[in-house]
């Protein structure tokens, strides 16, 4: 009996899950391509997760090193972003800024959540309505890499915009 209920458990089906309504789940397959053709040719990510779409954007990509200023070079470089988003009015905006473990946790929490604002303020500036955006400085506590690496520290210090309804 608990086999069978195992297996049910990890049985995947063609049908949506009931949390996630259909019309979204499709929704965000059209979108995660449309993203990527979108920032292809930067190191930016884009990945379908649940019913949401998360595109991962280094902060080298972004800000100016050691700072939470949005560099003027990343006018460019999100400019087809800023036109997929405008296209897309209704999806919730969850901008969540990570560093690396390099100082203090309270330090680096404070340090993403202004990168993290000062994004949101530079997707309003470019026409991407307050409304729908909201903002989580996260510091070092999720991070993708290795902290003990140059290239680790490097992949850890990104923002993430997750995509989808609020």
């Amino acid at each position: 009996m608990l086999a069978a209920l195992a297996l049910a458990a990890c049985s995947t089906s063609s049908r949506p899950r009931s949390s996630i309504p259909a019309q979204t789940t499709v929704a965000t397959r059209d979108l995660a391509a449309e993203f990527t053709a979108a920032l292809s040719g930067t190191p930016a990510e884009v990945v379908r997760d649940g019913g949401h779409l998360r595109i991962v954007l280094p902060a080298q990509m972004l800000f100016v090193t050691d700072a939470a200023t949005v560099a003027p070079t990343a006018a460019v470089t999100l400019a087809p972003l800023l036109q997929r988003l405008a296209e897309h009015r209704g999806l919730h905006v969850n901008v969540k800024a990570h560093t690396d473990s390099i100082g203090p946790q309270a330090f680096n929490e404070e340090f993403s959540r202004q990168r993290a604002a000062a994004l949101r303020l530079w997707l309003i500036e470019h026409g991407v309505p307050d409304a729908v955006i909201e903002v989580h400085g996260l510091g070092e506590v999720a991070p993708l890499a290795d902290n003990s690496t140059p290239a680790g520290r490097e992949r850890n210090r990104r923002v993430e915009l997750v995509l989808g309804p609020r």
